[in-house]
């Protein structure tokens, strides 16, 4: 049962994994304080024992006469699950939703689901209310000080992979065998992804419960038979050289809250986001080389520059060809951004300092931040609003 944690008078805490969201615990009660609100975050990080959290709030209430005016819930698998016309329902998204939707009904509090899609109304699905959280902004604004541009950086692009994401096996095929791919600061640490004796994939992460893990999904449901067979030939090829380090940060929270020497002491960055289908979801593999100024290429979903564009930031169009934002078919939209990176690693492409400068600024400006920090207390004020 996760336990809670009490961040303040009226804010509290109910996390699994415990440590996954101590970085949020300051920003929450900032708001609840802002509010004048009691506040309960349930977060869910692995998207396991959802039925155990109502009973662990429930006695929390009992046990300490906590009022919750509102309950907020945040769990992963969110794209998946909110958006379920996005692509063909799967078993494992039907438990994953099915335990979400009890344990939402069981709550007898004013409530809501928080998401990272940023095109997702509040009004815009039919049994929870959705309220849009830029968290991965946030949470590079809140714990990653504005970190001072090198003059010199040794190279020209970079890319971290941490965990064995379904885009990322995919997008490792496509590159490793570029002539350019030797020349990028790369990293491909496999996380969470095992070879069988008879050369299976098994995803060894906690949620799949070391079940044969579908590692394209949902890939695999955009992608051919031919491709996702030779997606897995070359994986397999290449198992021996994982994983392939860069740096010595290996670590969930060394990872995420620090500035790797991948972005301090590279030009141009490529970020292979969580989830490269379904919406735009942006995350802090794409927010820290922004905040670091620097040029960048995201494998991601379409409309994912032209959504970072919209913020105010340079995506540098001059300097790189974005023109695989615009499609929408996976599989081209890959094999056009892979084109650009080409044609990126063969230019002669000289570093801009002011333009660099002018991203960081903005990023970590009081506009950015207030223009996220007002939408989310606008959207918490309707919920408590039309609750009462």
């Amino acid at each position: 049962m996760p336990a809670p944690h009490q961040v303040s008078q009226n804010c509290v805490f109910f996390c699994d994994p415990p440590k996954a969201a101590e970085y949020e615990y300051e920003f929450w009660n900032k708001i609840a304080t802002h509010l004048n609100k009691n506040i309960v975050i349930l977060c869910n990080r692995l998207a396991r024992n959802y039925n155990a959290f109502v009973p662990a709030l429930e006695s929390f209430v009992e046990e300490t006469n906590f009022k919750p005016d509102l309950v907020l819930i945040h769990t992963a698998f969110e794209p998946c699950l909110l958006r379920t016309g996005a692509l063909p329902p799967t078993a494992m998204n039907k438990h994953f939703l099915n335990a979400l939707e009890k344990m939402y009904d069981r709550l007898p509090y004013p409530k809501a689901i928080l998401s990272s899609d940023p095109f997702f109304k509040n009004d815009s699905h039919e049994k929870f209310n959705v309220i849009n959280y830029e968290l991965f902004y946030f949470y590079v604004f809140n714990n990653i000080k504005q970190t001072a541009i090198p003059h010199k950086k040794e190279h020209k692009l970079s890319c971290l992979n941490r965990s064995a994401r379904p885009g990322r096996v995919h997008l490792f095929t496509k590159l490793v065998n570029q002539e350019y791919f030797r020349d990028i600061h790369y990293s491909f640490l496999n996380k969470y992804m095992i070879k069988t004796p008879r050369n299976f994939l098994m995803y060894a992460n906690r949620p799949q419960n070391k079940r044969e893990y579908e590692y394209l999904f949902p890939l695999n449901m955009i992608l051919d038979k031919d491709e996702c067979d030779r997606t897995t030939k070359v994986f397999l090829e290449n198992w021996d050289s994982f994983p392939i380090k860069i740096d010595d940060f290996v670590m969930y929270d060394e990872c995420n809250l620090t500035m790797a020497d991948a972005y301090t002491n590279s030009v141009c960055n490529l970020s292979t986001e969580t989830f490269p289908v379904i919406y735009p979801f942006i995350t802090e593999k794409t927010f820290k080389p922004i905040s670091m100024g620097m040029p960048f290429f995201v494998h991601a979903s379409a409309g994912s520059i032209e959504y970072l564009r919209s913020l105010g930031f340079d995506v540098y169009d001059d300097v790189i060809d974005h023109s695989y934002d615009n499609e929408t078919d996976y599989l081209t939209r890959t094999n056009m951004l892979l084109d650009s990176v080409k044609k990126f690693m063969q230019s002669d492409y000289k570093r801009d300092r002011s333009r660099e400068d002018f991203n960081s600024r903005h990023f970590y400006s009081e506009e950015t931040y207030h223009k996220f920090y007002t939408q989310l207390i606008v959207e918490l004020k309707k919920i408590l609003k039309t609750s009462h």
